[in-house]
């Protein structure tokens, strides 16, 4: 059996990856997280389960990169893995949690590449979060409570084999992602956990 997402058809984690998929895509070997707060600068991000780099988003200028956070976190082979950050923020302030993939192209400037990751069992202590199992969609089959930014390509979405936990769980790439806000108060920090999953091999050729 295999997932159907727009252009694309992939099987279960358990199945290994067609040919024609392998062949297409390159291999997932991290990835991402964004933090984006609003009228609040993050402080104390720190990575304190799992392997990962952060960086200020400095794409958002100067006066504004400290509001934002890019973390990325290598992919182990074929194994559902854990990830535990923490965050605070420098006052109360609304927070966006986005989850997404790598950032793969074939050589600079040119598209972004989809690579496949699939995300579970999301949970925040510190904050409310929703839906954070993925297991409430909509008719068109995204996932409550979160934004979902489909791609032109239709391939991330909900599926409802191979998940972390219960039925359901939520495949992404870099522009396939899903996003929701959170509430930080000033001096609590919010511990965020989730597990994840590559769909693509990172040690395939």
């Amino acid at each position: 059996m295999f997932h159907s997402l727009g252009l694309w058809a992939f099987p279960p984690r358990a199945a290994v990856l067609t040919v024609a998929l392998a062949s297409t895509l390159p291999a997932a070997d991290n990835v991402r997280i964004d933090l984006l707060a609003k009228d609040a600068d993050l402080v104390d991000v720190t990575i304190i389960g799992g392997k990962g780099t952060i960086r200020e988003s400095t794409w958002l200028g100067e006066a504004r990169k400290k509001q934002g956070r890019a973390m990325t976190f290598p992919i182990p082979k074929s194994t559902w893995t854990k990830i535990i950050l923490a965050a605070s923020v420098s006052a109360t302030a609304d927070v966006e949690l986005t989850l997404r993939g790598p950032d793969k192209r074939l050589a600079a400037g040119s598209p972004r590449i989809p690579v496949l990751v699939t995300y579970d069992q999301v949970e925040v202590l510190g904050a409310d979060i929703k839906n954070g199992g993925f297991e409430k969609v909509d008719a068109k089959n995204a996932p409550e409570d979160w934004v979902f930014s489909q791609d032109a390509q239709g391939l991330a979405g909900v599926v409802s084999t191979g998940a972390w936990e219960k039925n359901r769980a939520m495949v992404v790439w870099h522009d396939g992602r899903v996003s929701q806000t959170l509430r930080l108060a000033a001096g609590t920090p919010a511990v965020i956990s989730f597990y994840v999953y590559s769909e693509v091999d990172p040690e395939a050729p």
